[in-house]
Parts: C-alpha cells; sequence; structure tokens
C-alpha cells in the first residue's frame, strides 16, 4: 500500500495547456468619436438644434467626455455631486473634476451638522445620510445602484482622485458644457447633489442612471450605423479603452498612464494599453 501511494505521488500527470480563446477588449474607435457627441447624442423633434436646452443631449455628451476625455470608468461619473466641478486656476476655460469616494470622500464644503449648524468636517456618507436621507449610490441596491472600484487618490485626507483630460481640450469641452447644463438644466430643487438627472417626466429630476445612460449610448451609437458592443468597442467602457490606448501610443510613461487612470498597480493598465 505505502508503494502504491509512493508511485499515485511521483507519476506525473500529463496537462493540457491553457490556451485563452479571449478576444482583446476593443476600444471605441477615435475617429467616430465627434460623430457620436454631434449626430449620435442628438435627436429629431423639436429639440434638435437647440443644445443649449436639451438637458438630455447636454447631459450624455458630459458624460461619453468624462469617459472618452478623462478616462473614467462608466459608473464613476453618477458618483459626481455638482460641487465636484470647477475652473482650473492654471487653464480658467478648463474644467476641473474630482472623483470623491461616494463614502469616506469629504462631505462639500458647506454642510452644517443639523443640530449644532455649524460647519463641521464630514464624509459623504454622513453628509447624504443626514441631509439628504440617502445612502452612497455604491450601497444602494435597485435602480439607482452605480458601482465603484477602489482608486489611486489624489488626496487621502479628502479621499478623491482627480481627472486627468487628454488631450487637454476635453476640459473645455466639458466645462462649456457644465456651465449651458448648469444653468438651463439642471434644477437647483432637486432632492440630491448628484449632477446628471433624468429629464424624463415620470422621473424629472431624479438621479440619472447607469443603465438609462446605457440605453441612451446604445442608441447614440445605432444613429451612427454601427452596433453597440463591447467587442466592438462601442460599449460605455470601450471610451476607457480609447483613453488608456491614446496616452500609450502618444508615448506617455507608464507611471503617468496609471496615476491618470487611477490604477494602484502598474499591471492594471495593460488591457488597456495594449496595441
Amino acid at each position: 500500500a505505502v508503494a502504491r501511494s509512493y508511485m499515485a505521488r511521483s507519476v506525473r500527470v500529463l496537462r493540457k495547456s491553457p490556451v485563452s480563446t479571449a478576444q482583446p477588449v476593443k476600444s471605441f474607435p477615435e475617429e467616430n468619436i465627434w460623430t457620436l457627441l454631434t449626430q449620435g447624442m442628438a435627436r429629431g423633434g423639436p429639440r434638435r438644434g437647440r443644445l443649449s436646452h436639451d438637458g438630455q443631449i447636454l447631459r450624455d455628451m458630459m458624460i461619453v467626455v468624462l469617459l472618452h476625455g478623462g478616462g473614467l470608468r462608466e459608473s464613476e461619473p453618477f458618483h459626481r455631486y455638482v460641487s465636484a466641478v470647477g475652473i482650473n486656476a492654471a487653464a480658467p476655460h478648463s474644467a476641473v473634476v474630482r472623483l470623491y469616494h461616494p463614502e469616506q470622500g469629504s462631505a462639500p464644503a458647506d454642510y452644517v451638522d443639523p443640530l449644532s449648524m455649524a460647519r463641521v468636517r464630514a464624509d459623504r456618507e454622513e453628509y447624504l445620510r443626514l441631509r439628504w436621507g440617502l445612502q452612497p449610490r455604491n450601497l444602494v441596491i435597485g435602480r439607482f445602484h452605480a458601482g465603484w472600484k477602489d482608486l489611486q487618490l489624489s488626496n487621502a485626507r479628502e479621499q478623491y482622485a482627480m481627472v486627468h483630460w487628454f488631450p487637454s481640450y476635453w476640459g473645455e469641452i466639458f466645462l462649456k458644457l457644465f456651465r449651458l447644463y448648469v444653468m438651463h438644466c439642471r434644477s437647483r430643487h432637486a432632492p440630491h447633489p448628484y449632477l446628471f438627472v433624468s429629464h424624463k417626466a415620470q422621473y424629472e429630476g431624479e438621479p440619472y442612471t447607469v443603465d438609462a445612460f446605457r440605453q441612451a449610448h446604445g442608441r447614440a451609437v445605432h444613429r451612427m450605423g454601427l452596433v453597440p458592443s463591447a467587442e466592438l468597442g462601442t460599449s460605455p467602457h470601450g471610451h476607457r479603452h480609447a483613453y488608456g490606448r491614446r496616452l500609450a501610443e502618444s508615448g506617455v510613461p507608464k507611471l503617468v498612464i496609471q496615476r491618470a487612470m487611477h490604477h494602484k498597480s502598474p499591471q492594471s493598465q495593460g488591457v488597456y494599453t495594449a496595441p
């Protein structure tokens, strides 16, 4: 019995080498990005041509700019508050956008304690709960849920990362769209702090959902005569791949790409920067 046991442990089992059949994830085709923004996002009807007053078009364009020009993950724009957008002091025509952790990120500067009415330092989980009666969207179950992946932070004290526009003109485009959207479309009386809201009659003013954007993006891709597909790069996530590939093809050092894409590990960028 001992001899048989020894033999069983000693005989090497021949195994087949693993073969990967998965195709590399494609990036959104750069030659089609302007068509997506100017034609795909436009809709027929009486609103066509009235960009400054069409909240749905402005909102969806802003999200695409964040994904394509800022490299954000699909769910990250849905955690943004209005107050997370500012003007770049070094480039006044460009926007500064901060990605606060949905729970641990610092509450907006104007938050006051509901008991003492004094300005206090709090995190966003407390701010949402006490000021709005809401949970962070990464904790919500249901249609308002928006995922969150741990980021490499720019500011560990306030728990946020910065959006890094590439090329830099995307920051200028975003600021122009943001100004129009806040002035003409996004009500100041919304019962939440989120920047992007629904403009459909039955959901007017509610936080915009990830699923609703996916559908809007798919319709926009269809209007261009393309097929919405992750394999073709025409899904929302394809924009992040386009951002990473654009950085790599421009000769940006790997460490800078890692920071721009908020990866904690340098290995994480490989799937985005592969030729």
